[in-house]
């Protein structure tokens, strides 16, 4: 199976380092593209068409919820999750309400980031090719 491609969106320099060293060592996943801000990532995502992103909620310019939509639509076969550092949990169903396919909270185990996003990454990928035989 081909590496998943990652675009990480997040407006803190440290973070999205941490997160792009983790998802390097792995061999499934790729990082094609960092983005600091929703406007970004839209841009990002149409350009680099993602398998999977990795979206901060509060960002300047535009946030990860009100890019969603906007994402759902450049790439509407990747896995999107809100990572955020509210601990909110109506916020999780709201991003899911919105386009999202997972909600995880910064400070979460890195290897349960992995966990989901493989998880997420599989599902569409399932789900896509089910819909192109069905065609």
């Amino acid at each position: 199976m081909n590496a998943a491609k990652l675009l990480i969106c997040d407006d803190v320099d440290d973070i999205r380092m941490l997160i792009r060293l983790a998802f390097e060592a792995e061999d499934d996943f790729e990082v094609v593209g960092e983005a600091t801000n929703g406007e970004e990532s839209i841009l990002a995502a149409r350009r680099l068409r993602p398998d999977a992103i990795l979206l901060d909620v509060n960002m300047p310019v535009k946030g990860g919820l009100e890019a969603l939509p906007d994402l759902r639509v450049a790439v509407p076969d990747a896995a999107i999750v809100i990572f955020t550092g509210f601990e909110e949990s109506s916020l999780g169903d709201h991003a899911k309400v919105r386009g999202a396919d997972g909600y995880i909270e910064k400070g979460t185990e890195v290897t349960e980031i992995l966990d989901l996003m493989r998880c997420l990454v599989q599902e569409r990928r399932t789900r896509n090719g089910e819909a192109r035989r069905s065609r």
